[in-house]
Formats: structure tokens, C-alpha cells, sequence
């Protein structure tokens, strides 16, 4: 039942009450630590690293007073709004802010709706501003960056589609909002003079230029990209058009593989759709980086390598697996079909970049860069991404990469690519239902019967290629070859009693809780040990208030090849 609402998109605020305009309860001071237990529930916090994160300019005795202070007034804030006084569980020198407590929180309602096309409008609505607006911590930043690329998204997404409708009114509108959000984003005044053009407001967008001109100038000491320039003539000379720039096709390409490419790779239109826009923005010399993102068997590679396959006609491209060739792009590139200007077969690091970017200006359409399994390449690799991602903008290329269960320096990278507007992230989740019958009929060549279908269902939770792998076996009574090789995987990189532990928590249930974990052993250090060894490993998840496993096979692995 939703008792209290906290606001943490824009200025905090906590009302209480469900309803969006309760009584505000005040917050004074206890903003960063509200925002940090609300963005982190139902996960065990220690008190020290709480203090340190918090107050990491002071010494650590009077980061730890001020915890317990804010603590205090910031359970008394609760209490006040209606929620319960444990909604703070406190456990020796842990914390835990509980979920199921009755607490509506913006950043999670928003992120829940951003990527579904029928809740983008609502998860706009909640984006009232940056995280904890006014509020400055290290913490905050890569979380603030990635809520900020998914508004931008959303907003790119919203003002499109008004475009494609003819609906200028509605586009200008999320334009507006998406130089608002971003003002230094060069891309996004480009969308809001085209939206002025189409709106019948020429001379407004002309306006337009003439005071971004000024921004970057006094903001970046830097003139507008040639695009923009380009945009202007259009403007000026009253050529713009209500319509994206088609992907260019050679006469030796299939149009019916590009056209029908939605249709024979299940549930995963929506991305193709993205890939598509990206290469015909390319092609139009905006280049940029997409990053697939998705958890084991949610079908990177298969979007990947079809996408690519469909699109190698138009374009140059270059295709490389990473998990085979670290050295992903030099392994990629066929220099042979390089323009002259960009030929050096054994080019240095700090080279590589700029003659891709040699090759993508004398490619002709594009030049499109495509990498699969990005987590094995080389930090080398990764620097030369990072080079181009923030360049592409004013050339015809793209890079398109998957990449899953990134490591720390990689993660940080990626942060830092969206804080500056420089990555694209394409998120692909498990499949619903109705993709997992379509998947089954299409390998079957008959509807699933709905028995069959709930049992599928059941024992793939919606990833692709677990259900993929079932269905192929013909047979639930035996775990697929490739599902137990995952598995094999996950859990081979946990200690022995990290293992043991979690192989205990198994054979009781799917979801389990830390007083059960207790119940196994009073080493409370080997407990929270093993829980941040089985989080890092993709083993577990936080699950309400306490942790499951990932997924259904992940448990019956272990409980199928325990330690001796």
C-alpha cells in the first residue's frame, strides 16, 4: 500500500500520503542520504562506507556522527510522512532501506516506464530534473549521466515519432524539452530548429542558430558542426522535410532482407528500428556508438550478427568478435579496402583513431564498425572507442558493439562516454509471452500448445536462448548443453564457501533473505562475502527485500552439481 512519495528527479521532496500533492514532510539537509538508501534498497549498506560516501572530506569518527545524526532525523521524516519506523532496518553496522515499506520513489517509477514505448510519455513527466538537483557527490554522477541518456532518449524517441505523424506541435514540444534537459548537446538544437522548420517557424529557427552560435562560442570556444551549418542552408532555402533520411541501399542489395529484418528476428523490431535510425544518420554524416546491453541469452549476438549481415550491402563494414580477437579493431579492419589516405597496416594506438576517421570521411556512405562481446577487447581498444564515440558526431561512421557483465574500469568508461552525450546504450530484456510463443512457432512450424507454452515459460523466464535451447531439445526432464555451460560458468567463479552457502540457500527456495542466511551460519563477514561475490557474479539479485537467484536453471545448476 503507497503511504509516502519521494521525489528525487529535480529537488527533493517527500509528501506524504499517495496521493502527488500530499503534505510535504521537510528534508532539510537529508536530501544525499535519502537518495542514496531510496536508490539502493533492499541491499545491505555498511555504516562506515555509508559515511565515507557521504562525507568523504572529513575525518571518519565525524563522518560516522553525522550519520547517526541524519539518521535519526531522517527516520523522524518517514515516521512523519506515515511510513513505518523499521523502514530503516538497522543490523550490527549494517543498514537496509526497505522497499515494501510503502515508498513511492520517481527514479524508479521513471526507470520502469522509459524504455516501454507505451509509458515513455509518463516516465517524461516524472524527469522534473536532474538527480538530486543542486546536490554535488561522486556517487551521484554516473547514476545523474545515465538517467540523463535515458530522458534524451525517450525525448529523441517522442519528437520523431510527432515528425513521422506530422504532429510539429507535439515535436517542438519534447524538442524544447530536450535542449532544456541538455543545453550543450549540439544535436539536440538541430532537432529543435528542424522542429521550428516544420512547425512553420523558419525564422525562429534561424533565430535559434544564431543564439547557439553564441553558447558554444562563450561555453566551448567552439563554431557550430558542419551539420548544423548544413541544417541553416536547408532551413533557409525552405528544404526540410517531415521525413528521417532514408538508409541508403545499393542496387546489389536485398531491400526485401531489410525490409522483412524485423520480421524474422523475433521481438526485437523496436531495436532494429534504433540500429536503422542510427546507420541513416550516418550515412548523413552523424555518426555515432550503439552499445547492446543485456544480460546472458537475451540475444546480442543474433541482433548483432543479423543486423549486419542484412545491412553489409549499403555500407562498409566491419565485423569482429572480441572474446576472439581482443585487438578488436586493427583484427577487423581489411586495409586493402581502405581509402589510400587511411592505409597503415600497423598503426600505433594512439594512430588508430584518427585514420579510422580518415576512412569513415572517404568511405563514401559510411563506414560502420561492428563488435561483438566489447567485454574481452583490450583496454587499448577501449580507448580508441572512447577516442571515436566522442568524434562521431561530424562523420559518417558508426559503431555498433554488445557487451555484457562489464568490469569495473569498463563501466567507468561507459559512464563517462554518457555524461558526455557520446554512447548510445540499447538495452535488450527477456522476452513476454507472446514473443516466447512466436519464438516456439517459428521453430516448431505450429502454435505451442498452452501447456507446453507455460512450461517453457517457466523454465527459460523469458530469455531467448534458454527457451531457444528447450525448445530444440524437445525435453524439460534435462538441462540443455549450452544453459549448464553458462551455468558452469557463473558459478565457477565463487570461493567454496560462497558456494556452499549459496548451494544451502537453494535447496530451501528461489528467493531467499539474509535472516535465512543466518540461520546457516553466525559468520555474519562470510555472509556478506558471499552475497557480494554471488552479486558481482550474476548469480543472485536484490529480490524485495531480500535476494534471488537470477534465474531458475542458475539454482538448478547448483543444486544439480554441489561441492563434495
Amino acid at each position: 500500500m503507497l503511504k509516502a512519495r519521494l521525489r528525487l528527479l529535480g529537488d527533493a521532496r517527500l509528501t506524504a500520503g499517495p496521493a502527488p500533492h500530499g503534505e510535504q514532510v521537510p528534508l532539510a539537509g537529508l536530501a544525499l542520504l535519502a537518495g542514496y538508501l531510496a536508490l539502493h534498497p533492499d541491499q545491505p549498506i555498511s555504516r562506515d562506507r555509508l559515511a565515507f560516501t557521504l562525507w568523504p572530506d572529513v575525518t571518519e569518527e565525524d563522518a560516522l556522527l553525522s550519520l547517526r545524526q541524519c539518521l535519526f532525523r531522517l527516520r523522524r521524516a518517514l515516521s512523519t510522512a506515515g511510513l513505518p519506523d523499521d523502514v530503516i532496518e538497522a543490523s550490527g553496522r549494517r543498514l537496509l532501506f526497505k522497499s515494501a515499506a510503502g515508498l513511492w520513489v520517481d527514479v524508479h517509477a521513471f526507470q520502469a516506464a522509459v524504455e516501454d514505448p507505451a509509458q515513455q510519455v509518463s516516465a517524461i513527466e516524472f524527469y522534473r530534473g536532474h538527480l538530486l538537483d543542486g546536490h554535488g557527490a561522486p556517487w551521484i554522477e554516473p547514476v545523474r549521466a545515465h538517467l540523463l541518456e535515458q530522458v534524451l532518449r525517450a525525448l529523441r524517441t517522442q519528437t520523431q515519432t510527432a515528425i513521422m505523424r506530422r504532429n510539429t506541435a507535439r515535436a517542438l514540444n519534447y524538442a524544447r524539452q530536450l535542449v532544456e534537459a541538455d543545453p550543450l548537446r549540439e544535436s539536440s538544437h538541430r532537432i529543435l530548429m528542424e522542429a521550428l522548420a516544420l512547425n512553420g517557424q523558419r525564422v525562429q529557427a534561424l533565430q535559434h542558430y544564431e543564439t547557439l552560435c553564441t553558447l558554444l562560442h562563450d561555453e566551448l570556444g567552439i563554431d557550430p558542426m558542419p551539420q548544423t551549418r548544413d541544417l541553416v542552408s536547408r532551413i533557409q532555402h525552405g528544404s526540410i522535410t517531415p521525413d528521417l533520411p532514408p538508409v541508403a541501399v545499393s542496387p546489389q542489395a536485398s531491400l526485401g532482407m531489410l525490409v522483412s529484418l524485423g520480421e524474422q528476428i523475433v521481438g526485437r523490431r523496436e531495436q532494429i528500428a534504433v540500429l536503422d535510425d542510427h546507420l541513416a544518420r550516418a550515412m548523413a554524416g552523424q555518426g555515432s556508438f550503439v552499445l547492446l546491453t543485456g544480460d546472458w541469452g537475451t540475444g546480442k549476438t543474433t541482433l548483432l550478427t543479423a543486423w549486419t549481415q542484412a545491412r553489409e550491402p549499403a555500407v562498409y563494414l566491419y565485423t569482429v568478435c572480441a572474446a576472439d580477437h581482443p585487438q578488436a579493431l586493427t583484427a577487423a579492419l581489411d586495409w586493402s579496402r581502405l581509402p589510400e589516405q587511411a592505409r597503415e597496416p600497423d598503426p600505433s594506438a594512439g594512430r588508430l583513431g584518427a585514420l579510422l576517421l580518415t576512412a569513415a570521411a572517404h568511405a563514401g556512405d559510411a563506414l560502420v564498425l561492428a563488435i561483438d562481446s566489447l567485454q574481452h577487447a583490450t583496454r587499448a581498444t577501449w580507448q580508441t572507442l572512447a577516442y571515436l564515440a566522442q568524434r562521431a558526431e561530424r562523420f559518417p561512421l558508426l559503431i555498433v558493439a554488445a557487451a555484457r557483465d562489464l568490469n569495473g574500469d569498463q563501466q567507468a568508461m561507459v559512464h563517462a562516454l554518457q555524461r558526455a552525450g557520446a554512447v548510445t546504450l540499447l538495452p535488450l530484456k527477456p522476452f513476454t509471452r507472446g514473443q516466447i510463443a512466436q519464438l516456439a512457432e517459428r521453430l516448431t512450424g505450429a502454435p505451442p500448445q498452452p501447456v507446453y507454452l507455460n512450461r517453457l515459460i517457466r523454465e527459460s523466464e523469458g530469455v531467448p536462448l534458454v527457451a531457444e535451447a528447450f525448445i530444440r531439445a524437445a525435453t524439460f526432464e534435462q538441462m540443455p548443453a549450452v544453459v549448464s555451460e553458462h551455468v558452469a560458468r557463473l558459478v565457477g567463479c565463487l570461493s567454496t564457501g560462497a558456494r556452499l552457502l549459496l548451494t544451502t540457500a537453494a535447496r530451501q527456495a528461489r528467493h531467499f533473505d539474509y535472516a535465512l542466511l543466518r540461520t546457516l551460519t553466525d559468520d555474519e563477514s562470510a555472509i556478506l562475502d558471499a552475497l557480494e561475490e554471488a552479486l558481482a557474479a550474476g548469480v543472485i539479485g536484490v529480490f524485495g527485500e531480500g535476494y534471488t537467484f537470477t534465474h531458475r536453471q542458475v539454482r538448478l545448476g547448483l543444486l544439480a552439481n554441489p561441492l563434495p
